[in-house]
């Protein structure tokens, strides 16, 4: 269950930990709940980078078949599928995998995430098939690969960007247990930044790496039995083999 606190709790914290009580001119209000939102958000993205799920959203739809339209030019087409990612709400501040129904086959598939620079590493010589890689680019796009031979439907798991929590009585949901002392002393280690309280930063930031690894350590997405090892490596390769000759090229 997500900690629940007012943004108010959360100032009154972070002013509390940095004797900031009364210093309303030095530090406002409006300042203090800014940077508690950042601090949110940032203790979203560590946590999900690490591979656990408990701040990812999802959306589902249909990746169309055949080759994106370029949106500079209309009667030119890309190497590549798309998804347009314009309509998800809340909007995506970063992408953490999609899964593709292969249809037919009856199974579901997670596209592995690759960088621009390898996106033409899948093409063939016209050739089209099942996604089985995807990247990012511009601002509402993501490219699917190779170029799909049909429709398929899929689910993206993302980290929305989520609208400030700024009025006393709003409800942040911090995380998992720990989240919410995290984001204090985030806070605080952003107001003796500023304040140039060197000696006093090192403090802060060890006592916000403790605490990333006790929520990291605690998570209940992270806890698991003790697992089998897998040939990841092997999986991969029989993942793309049947089709490599064709268009996958890699280093």
């Amino acid at each position: 269950m997500s900690r629940a606190k007012t943004i108010l709790e959360l100032e009154t914290a972070v002013r509390w930990q940095a004797d900031q009580e009364e210093a309303e001119l030095r530090h406002t209000s409006e300042h203090i709940r800014r940077i508690i939102n950042q601090s949110a958000q940032q203790l979203r993205l560590q946590v999900s980078s690490v591979g656990d799920p408990y701040f990812l959203r999802s959306f589902s739809g249909v990746i169309k078949g055949g080759a994106a339209v370029d949106q500079q030019n209309r009667d030119r087409t890309l190497p590549w599928g798309s998804i347009d990612s314009s309509n998800i709400d809340p909007e995506i501040l970063q992408v953490y995998g999609i899964d593709v129904s292969l249809g037919g086959l009856g199974r579901v598939t997670s596209l592995t995430h690759v960088t621009f620079a390898e996106r033409l590493s899948f093409q063939g010589l016209g050739q089209s098939s099942s996604p089985c890689a995807f990247f990012e680019y511009n601002e509402n796009n993501i490219g699917v690969l190779p170029i799909p031979d049909g429709d398929y439907s899929f689910t993206l798991w993302y980290i929305p960007v989520l609208p400030d929590v700024m009025e006393d009585g709003d409800i942040m949901l911090c995380g998992p247990a720990g989240s919410d002392e995290w984001i204090v002393w985030d806070c605080l280690w952003k107001l003796l930044a500023r304040d140039n309280y060197p000696r006093l930063l090192e403090v802060a930031a060890n006592t916000k790496a403790e605490l990333m690894a006790a929520i990291l350590k605690q998570s209940a997405h992270q806890r698991v039995n003790p697992s089998t090892r897998r040939d990841s490596r092997n999986e991969r390769r029989l993942k793309f083999g049947s089709s490599r000759r064709l268009f996958w090229t890699r280093r």
